[in-house]
């Protein structure tokens, strides 16, 4: 796993590499696999969490990155295999994706 940005790791990538990855993510010019928005009761969303498929920048190669957004935080990690992406997201929905934050 690469973390491409993060509030709490450091990124694993070269910045130029980075910030092409976020502007394909930003520009959606990715594959929708997954999505999960956790919202409270009263139906506000709290955060909301993508697997997406997409090409490298740099070498046109098949990846795969998890992303989840909340107020405070923007976060997206980066795989090789729909499988690793798969386990990942599974991961963040279960720990992250709580529709109450009092839960």
């Amino acid at each position: 796993m690469r973390t491409i940005t993060s509030v709490h790791e450091r990124p694993d990538v070269a910045s130029d590499y980075r910030d092409a990855v976020l502007e394909l993510l930003e520009e959606q010019r990715w594959l929708f696999v997954y999505e999960h928005r956790g919202q409270v009761f009263d139906g506000r969303p709290i955060n909301t969490m993508r697997l997406v498929n997409y090409l490298a920048p740099d070498t046109g190669d098949d990846k795969w990155a998890v992303t989840y957004d909340d107020n405070m935080a923007h976060e997206v990690h980066e795989v090789d295999t729909f499988e690793e992406a798969d386990a990942l997201y599974d991961e963040y929905v279960a720990h992250l994706g709580q529709d109450d934050p009092d839960l």
